[in-house]
């Protein structure tokens, strides 16, 4: 049967409008009973597109309007990345309001979006879903971006060649030419972010994701920081490789009708970014708010 529909209706579709997202996250937590805020942020370069302090602050006043805790939370997530200190407080935030929490992944959660799926209590991936390495990326001053790890490596590998041409009586200037372009701060810094991920993912993990085989501290740092393990750091770990790895994913079959209402609101949500060119889409079933504007409220 064929449902009347309204010129409002008409125009909110075209226009990509919070309030068809809205219906479906409102519809998805009557399936799952699982109270629902999707973040779905633009890979187009954009400081707000990453992962930040204001997502954390944004997230807890949704949470806050409620003046409630819930059982449950699920957040939908599609991110590129970010702050290994924001994904912390993302994960603290909603935690505050729950002692069960879901990421689910529709697409790709990279790097500090792989920090906060790690910090909840259970995973929700399906074929086609994908984290990765949460090894930090450094912003150099000529614009290019590179893994802290290949810094420390580089400077690491012509220590070890100096030290062995030492012993071998063998000439290193080459290396000391090397080695001195390498600038000591920026190494400083290298070491301290590849620290601060392993400490925030040990102790995340540590604290509530569980599965029937716990990774160590140690596998951490070889499986997701260790580029010798995944060669890069954009590179695809799925459902599979995921729970190989020992974190607790339950599979979604995507013929699945729950899966298709989060691909639903994930490809509207996508859509709707590359509409408005916004960077970032955060809402639930009664907010919307775009960072860097004023929020939207429906209903």
């Amino acid at each position: 049967m064929i449902q009347d529909c309204t010129l409002v209706e008409v125009i909110n579709e075209v226009n990509s409008a919070p309030i068809i997202r809205q219906r479906l996250i409102k519809e998805l937590y009557r399936l799952t009973g699982r109270y629902t805020i999707s973040c779905v942020s633009s890979f187009f370069p954009h400081p707000v597109a990453f992962i930040n302090d204001w997502d954390a602050e944004i997230i807890e006043n949704i949470l806050k309007s409620y003046g409630k805790k819930f059982d449950k939370i699920d957040l939908i997530l599609h991110s590129g990345g970010g702050f290994a200190e924001s994904a912390e407080r993302i994960i603290n935030s909603i935690y505050s309001y729950c002692d069960d929490f879901r990421v689910i992944i529709p697409t790709q959660a990279k790097s500090a979006a792989t920090i906060v799926a790690m910090g909840a209590s259970s995973i929700l991936m399906s074929d086609t879903s994908e984290i990765g390495s949460i090894d930090p990326q450094i912003h150099l001053p000529s614009g290019i971006t590179t893994p802290a790890q290949s810094i420390i490596k580089a400077y690491e590998e012509l220590m070890h060649k100096i030290e062995e041409k030492q012993k071998a009586n063998q000439p290193y200037d080459a290396e000391l030419i090397m080695i001195s372009k390498i600038d000591p701060v920026l190494l400083r810094e290298c070491r301290k972010y590849m620290d601060l991920s392993k400490d925030i993912a040990s102790k995340l993990l540590n604290k509530k994701m569980r599965s029937d085989n716990p990774i160590s501290a140690s596998e951490i740092e070889t499986k997701f920081l260790d580029d010798s393990e995944t060669f890069s750091h954009g590179r695809l770990i799925d459902w599979r490789k995921a729970k190989e790895l020992g974190l607790k994913v339950e599979y979604a079959d995507k013929f699945d009708e729950k899966w298709k209402l989060i691909w639903e609101i994930y490809i509207r949500s996508k859509i709707a970014l590359e509409r408005t060119r916004l960077p970032k889409i955060i809402e639930d079933e009664v907010n919307s708010l775009n960072p860097g504007q004023l929020p939207v409220r429906q209903g």
